[in-house]
């Protein structure tokens, strides 16, 4: 680094050297003297150029030579003088054409010495550029502080601002700050609750007094008033650095409240299931005994007598802390009857459709057997019998039958010798009328109906659906049965099915089956002879009657006299 100083100069000149080209510019450039060493140790300068010598501590001089065996011997080219160790003292040097010719040395290197430390090797050099440069590198001093450039074939060392190589470079001469060289910069490092008066010690804290001793801050603690920033507090004052005062008292004496205080106001919360004696307890239940134990309410269920508000239940009594009481018993024995309490009396509201005979379960259908099944009263269709109230709700549509409603059930009572005007008589005449020998279109079998015109059986079935059981009226063996009812092929539910089977005949046991023995041959033959008799008895009766109609017998009308 070009540093300079004038203080304590000492300058060694020697005549003029003359150097072809234009003379390069003057640099001054500064090696420090501290502990044991100089620093730097060596520099490389051009011709002309000042070294300055600058003490910073440690007792030292600055001696041409060299070193052999830890002592120092002295060339007689240069020496500051006999060792100082006073700071600021300093030794400069000018090392131009007239000095090197003076003081010429091997490659114009100056060896040199401390003779306090040469014991120690404190040493050192001076290297003189004697030509000119080509490259900046050419031009290095060796000084970290200077920016080293070859300009038109001279060196120029150019002192770096800022830049420093030892920490004694960097003093600022505040008491407050570690200054130090770090990579060539000054740090000043600020030193931790460092002073220089007590101003610069103040922490805040009202409860210590800030001083500065040397350099240095102290906080002691004092006893001074203060506000700690509570309402609910009083008396503030300091004590080990921290302000803080007494609590106000809130008491209210009362055992059973919570005292605090907020804002500065006093607060008196219950706290619950406090008390001082067992009438604060009282929690209107008849079913504890209340009691105040240490400022604690307890409730213990009891078995007391008491009521419960409920008219349909008697016998009231305490039980886990509740007061109930048995219901009222209002059962009248009859399963058909729906039991119940209000108000303290007992209602028994008939069941519909409920029985506990059969007798109850009379419906006045005469078609219908009446059952009472589980108190359900059950009826059961009777198969081929027709219900009526009158006799025209029986007309069968047959002229040759006298029908009439009796007991609720219709009879269709056959007139003796009557025969159909369409022709057809009693028996089979094959669909043949008796008296034209046509062929009229039935086949005799149905004896009850209009023609059919099919000429066989009136097989047609009806589609209606009287009860909505699923099953038509034609097949529906029970036309009553309750509606939503589960029912079998034949319409029943289970309990109609269940009723039917109970009149039902029983079957013939198998140990009264008839032994019926197989018939001999003569046995067979006499069979078979008698029938025949009876056939020709039976044909000859049909001729004569139809004899009978040819000659005009008149024919009675449906329920005349004969």
């Amino acid at each position: 680094m070009n540093r300079s100083t004038g203080i304590g100069i000492a300058v060694v000149t020697g005549s003029l050297l003359t150097i072809a080209g234009p003379a390069p510019a003057q640099t001054t450039h500064t090696v420090d003297l501290a502990g044991i060493s100089f620093t730097p140790t060596d520099r490389t300068i051009n011709v002309g150029d000042t070294v300055h010598w600058q003490w910073l501590s440690g007792l030292h001089n600055v001696e041409s030579g060299v070193v052999q065996g830890s002592v120092g011997a002295h060339d007689g080219n240069f020496r500051s003088g006999d060792p100082t160790s006073a700071p600021g003292t300093t030794f400069e040097l000018t090392f131009d054409a007239a000095f090197l010719a003076a003081k010429p040395m091997p490659g114009n290197v100056y060896p040199y010495f401390c003779i306090v430390h040469a014991s120690v090797n404190m040493v050192g050099s001076i290297t003189v550029q004697a030509g000119g440069c080509t490259t900046h590198s050419d031009c290095d001093d060796g000084d970290a502080c200077t920016q080293d450039v070859c300009v038109s074939g001279n060196c120029q060392n150019n002192a770096i601002e800022g830049c420093c190589v030892t920490d004694g470079e960097c003093d600022d001469t505040n008491p407050c700050t570690t200054d130090a060289c770090v990579n060539n910069a000054c740090d000043h490092t600020v030193i931790p609750d460092c002073c220089v008066q007590d101003g610069d010690c103040q922490d805040g804290n009202v409860c210590t007094d800030d001083v500065c001793n040397g350099n240095v801050c102290g906080h002691t603690n004092n006893t001074a008033s203060c506000d700690d920033g509570n309402s609910c507090t009083t008396g503030d004052v300091c004590s080990g650095g921290v302000c803080a005062g007494a609590p106000i008292d809130c008491d209210d004496g009362n055992t059973c409240t919570a005292d605090t205080c907020a804002n500065g106001n006093c607060d008196h919360a219950a706290i619950p299931n406090c008390c001082v004696q067992d009438g604060d307890c009282q929690d209107g239940n008849v079913c504890t005994d209340d009691v105040c134990n240490v400022n604690v309410c307890e409730h213990t269920n009891n078995t007391a007598s008491c009521v419960d508000g409920d008219t349909c239940t008697t016998g009231d009594v305490c039980s886990g802390g509740v007061c109930a009481g048995a219901p009222i018993d209002c059962g009248d024995g009859d399963p058909c009857t729906a039991d119940t309490c209000v108000n303290g009396t007992c209602n028994h509201a008939p069941i519909s459709d409920c029985c506990v005979q059969e007798d109850d379960c009379d419906d006045a259908n005469a078609c219908t057997d009446d059952g009472c099944v589980e108190n359900k009263c059950v009826h059961v269709l009777i198969a081929d019998c027709t219900h009526c109230t009158t006799a025209n709700a029986c007309d069968d549509g047959d002229e040759c039958t006298d029908d009439a409603c009796s007991n609720g059930v219709c009879v269709f009572a056959p007139i003796e010798g009557c025969a159909p005007t369409d022709g057809v008589v009693e028996g089979n005449d094959n669909g043949n009328d008796p008296d034209t020998g046509e062929e009229d279109g039935q086949n005799g079998d149905d004896q009850s109906g209009p023609a059919n015109v099919n000429g066989g059986d009136d097989n047609s079935m009806s589609l209606s659906d009287e009860d909505g059981d699923g099953v038509s009226d034609d097949l529906d063996q029970c036309s009553d049965t309750p509606l939503g009812e589960p029912v079998d092929g034949n319409g029943c539910s289970e309990a109609q099915a269940e009723m039917i089977d109970e009149t039902a005949p029983a079957p013939l046991p198998e140990d009264d089956v008839l032994d019926v023995p197989t018939p001999s041959l003569l046995q067979f033959f006499c069979g078979l002879f008698g029938m025949i008799t009876f056939l020709c008895i039976f044909s000859g009766l049909a001729g004569f009657r139809a004899m009978r109609r040819r000659r005009g017998r008149t024919r009675r009308p449906p329920g005349g006299a004969p």
